[in-house]
């Protein structure tokens, strides 16, 4: 009699742990990284920094459904943003890491500056 070779989660916490998991494999290229930069410039010189991180954080574990809530409002937003850097700022805002850059670079620039 063969023995089962591949382990069983023990728990149910085990066995859901990576079912909601979004992971991109695709670090960011040099023009998001320039949108990202250009999108932080514009909310730390408007004085939006705690309210920007509230959202970012608050949406964090829907990461996907609030970048498509985006794609929604795109025609509203369309004479404020270029269209490539808007689709670009969607791109960074499906990615889980993408948001913590995000947050991560609002707060060192509005520390600075």
């Amino acid at each position: 009699m063969k023995q089962n070779k591949t382990p069983i989660p023990k728990t149910l916490r085990q066995k859901l742990e990576h079912a909601f998991a979004v992971k991109s494999d695709n670090p960011l290229t040099e023009e998001e990284l320039s949108v990202l930069n250009k999108t932080v410039d514009f909310i730390v010189r408007r004085k939006m920094e705690a309210t920007v991180i509230l959202a970012l954080q608050s949406l964090s574990p829907m990461n996907f459904i609030g970048s498509q809530i985006l794609v929604v409002l795109e025609p509203f937003l369309d004479p404020l943003i270029p269209p490539g850097d808007y689709q670009k700022l969607i791109r960074i805002l499906e990615d889980r890491q993408g948001i913590e850059l995000f947050i991560r670079k609002i707060e060192n620039k509005s520390q600075k500056g």
